[in-house]
């Protein structure tokens, strides 16, 4: 009990009438503090822009299947397009590439932006202001610099610069000079009309939707960014990360002053990263038809030049049947030269699959030798680790940046799986190679039967070999196409 009234005595009371007594004595710097603290507030709110953030999501589709890559009968094997499955880093950081944001901004028209300045207040406008200004191309311009306009007629307006300093675009080789002078500059120039001069080229054109009322009392200015600069400032705005772990689904948030402008920029992007996969794909089924027609064209010839032959042969001789000797070495015959154009076919694959290898923007593009009948357990190995590699590659790149130590690690192990299928792939357009000539040496001992057969019954047989081997290649040729 008495340690309890100690503790009690020496924790100390609040004193109620003491502390109002202290509040009222300082009542008017309590005030003034209240209200600058709030005017500051209204101030700020009024004088910095907001910035708002705008998110859109995208649902990558990773096997990347479709009917225009789908299975292909080739004779007795199978060929394919082989497009390596879609890594979500590799999606994230293409979204986020320098080419892809670019390409977005200069859709958009985005090298130029529209501003008013009313006392201390600037904002920033999109769709909602008077004028539209188209810049030249190959043509100094005055970039990052206010660049001030005012009507002064209905066909006529003024372009003025007030700046202690300036930067300079040039022209032909698109380097920024800064001049740190001042500038002081007015010139009138005719909607519609290029306006030149050595500071600028540019067209502007009056938007006559927008009433210039709506602008009373504010300065409208408009400035001309350098893409470079623009493409770095949209990329470090711009965050893209995977919805969930177990999702394919990308989330992309990006941040600004204006809500539709970042909203319209999010949907052109999208757009953009959209039609560039749809381009390439279509770009992979045109080569496809482009080399199915081609074949088929070439068949098409020499089928009806072997058809209308056996026809004039049956025409100018009798009746002639084949015995059994005839027969079978016809059957074996045109087995070989399908073996043999198998064996050919497989070799165009092996180079151009060499060359796609080689050509690194191509990897997507790679043909894969287990659907061209071909089943090499080491050449399938090095495009499996090839395609790991790269998707790993994808994903420190997008987690550490292209310069950190464990990109370079793996740039070197693909190097070498790069190195390493060539080599595997040379030695199997040589091992091919030896396959057709022994299969011509076959074809050689089985025309040398044929040979010793009587002469019309020779002839038969050669009349005959031709059309059948080309309506069967035309025939399996024309399913792809179906």
């Amino acid at each position: 009990m008495s340690t309890n009234q100690v503790d009690r005595q020496k924790t100390p009371e609040l004193n109620l009438r003491e502390f109002l007594k202290r509040v009222w004595k300082y009542k008017f710097l309590y005030l003034l503090s209240i209200v600058f603290f709030v005017a500051l507030g209204i101030v700020y709110i009024k004088w910095v822009p907001p910035v708002y953030e705008v998110d859109t999501s995208l649902l990558i589709d990773t096997k990347s299947n479709s009917r225009t890559l789908g299975e292909s009968q080739y004779v007795d094997g199978s060929v394919r397009l082989f497009e390596t499955e879609k890594n979500l880093y590799n999606e994230m950081n293409i979204l986020q590439s320098v080419e892809l944001i670019r390409n977005t901004l200069e859709d958009l028209h985005y090298e130029v932006s529209y501003h008013t300045r009313k006392s201390i207040v600037y904002r920033e406008h999109y769709d909602d202001f008077p004028f539209k200004v188209e810049v030249i191309d190959k043509a100094n311009q005055l970039v990052n610099t206010p660049i001030f306009i005012a009507v002064t007629s209905n066909d006529h307006y003024k372009i003025s610069v007030d700046e202690k300093e300036y930067q300079v675009r040039n022209g032909i080789s698109g380097k920024i000079e800064t001049y740190d002078q001042p500038l002081l500059f007015s010139k009138e120039h005719a909607f519609g009309e290029t306006a030149v001069t050595d500071l600028y080229s540019v067209i502007v054109h009056r938007d006559t939707d927008v009433p210039l009322s709506n602008f009373d009392g504010s300065e409208m200015y408009f400035e001309i960014h350098d893409m470079e600069d623009l493409v770095r400032s949209y990329q470090n705005s711009l965050t893209v990360s995977q919805a969930d772990v177990q999702a394919s689904i990308i989330n992309i948030v990006s941040d600004g002053e204006l809500v539709n402008k970042q909203v319209a920029f999010l949907d052109q992007l999208t757009k953009n990263y959209i039609n560039e996969k749809l381009d390439e794909r279509n770009q992979i089924a045109d080569n496809k038809i482009n080399f199915i027609q081609q074949q088929l064209s070439n068949i098409s010839d020499s089928l009806r030049h072997a058809e209308r032959s056996l026809e004039r042969f049956k025409k100018d001789a009798d009746a002639v049947n084949l015995t059994q000797t005839g027969a079978n070495a016809l059957s074996e015959y045109q087995d070989l030269e399908t073996k043999v154009g198998q064996a050919e076919m497989n070799m165009d694959y092996y180079k151009s699959l060499l060359k796609y290898v080689q050509d690194t923007t191509s990897e997507n593009q790679i043909v894969a030798p287990s659907f061209v009948g071909i089943e090499d357990a080491l050449l399938n190995e090095n495009l499996l680790d090839l395609k790991r590699l790269n998707s790993e590659l994808s994903r420190i790149q997008f987690l550490q940046g292209s310069k950190s130590p464990d990109a370079d690690v793996v740039v070197h192990q693909i190097q070498q799986t790069r190195e390493s299928l060539e080599e595997n792939l040379r030695n199997l357009i040589a091992s091919t190679n030896l396959s057709i000539k022994n299969l011509d040496l076959r074809k050689n001992q089985i025309e040398k039967t044929i040979d010793m057969l009587p002469t019309r019954e020779k002839n038969l047989i050669n009349y005959q070999r031709k059309p059948r081997l080309f309506e069967n290649l035309y025939n399996n040729l024309s399913q792809e196409l179906a």
